[in-house]
């Protein structure tokens, strides 16, 4: 069974989201879909031990917290879209790390308590004068250092709208109107291109045949390959128990 979750998650089968759903918090772990907390199942080793979490309860401008009876509708709809999320990416539909929703619910914690304090109670609310209005409230927060935000800091938060927008047919309350309509998120708040995070290209020459190589291997090997990394992560925590260091593997017993 941990093989064939560990297999859905990387070939990105697509999870229902809607209420009643019963495999919709397939990547959560200790937890489920309607806890106060969710932890997030490991997407790599290093969270293994660390995994990453949330928590829903988040305090709000009226002193309330959000997992309060009367915002059940708008947090139903904030899961499926951190559900979402995690499944697929908006660029390349393969499923996020944890890491990436955990950085998304800090975004959507910050548009849910501004809507608070905006008497806004659903995201499909939010017209072109209530978004210019949120981006201006986050283009004049200051950093630690007292400066403006950046602009990528302002894309970031966009992003998750444009997500929002993106996926209103599959989530009980989506945004109705293009947060940047006509243009990228980049674009719209005045990201130069030079600015960008850039990813090193591998020519497709070059990244077709890794790629089609990659799928044959785990087509034919994929459970010895599971199976390696169960009997590596084993092998580390008696290590640990032990008390012996990250090199302890490369250790005989008289090392």
């Amino acid at each position: 069974m941990k093989a064939l979750s560990v297999r859905r998650a990387a070939i990105n089968i697509p999870t229902p989201v809607r209420r009643g759903g019963p495999e919709r918090g397939w990547f959560l772990r200790n937890s489920a879909w309607d806890d106060v907390m969710w932890i997030f199942a490991p997407t790599s080793l290093l969270e293994e031990e660390h995994p990453h979490w949330i928590r829903w309860d988040f305090t709000l401008s009226s002193r309330r917290r959000f997992t309060d009876p009367r915002y059940a509708p708008l947090l139903e709809s904030a899961r499926q879209l951190l559900s979402l999320l995690r499944t697929r990416s908006m660029q390349s539909g393969l499923a996020q790390r944890s890491s990436t929703v955990a950085k998304y619910f800090l975004h959507l914690r910050g548009l849910v308590r501004w809507m608070d304090g905006e008497g806004f109670c659903r995201f499909s609310d939010l017209d072109s004068a209530a978004l210019l209005r949120y981006q201006g409230a986050i283009t004049r927060r200051k950093t630690n250092a007292g400066a403006r935000v950046a602009p990528i800091t302002v894309q970031q938060h966009l992003c998750l709208l444009v997500a929002m927008h993106q996926f209103r047919d599959q989530i009980d309350d989506g945004l109705l109107v293009d947060p940047c309509p006509g243009q990228s998120a980049f674009a719209f708040v005045g990201v130069r291109r030079r600015d960008r995070l850039k990813w090193p290209y591998t020519p497709d020459v070059i990244a077709v045949p890794l790629i089609q190589g990659a799928i044959e291997l785990l087509d034919q090997c994929a459970i010895d390959i599971l199976r390696a990394r169960e009997i590596y992560a084993t092998a580390m925590a008696e290590a640990q128990r032990a008390g012996r260091g990250l090199d302890a593997p490369l250790c005989g017993r008289d090392g």
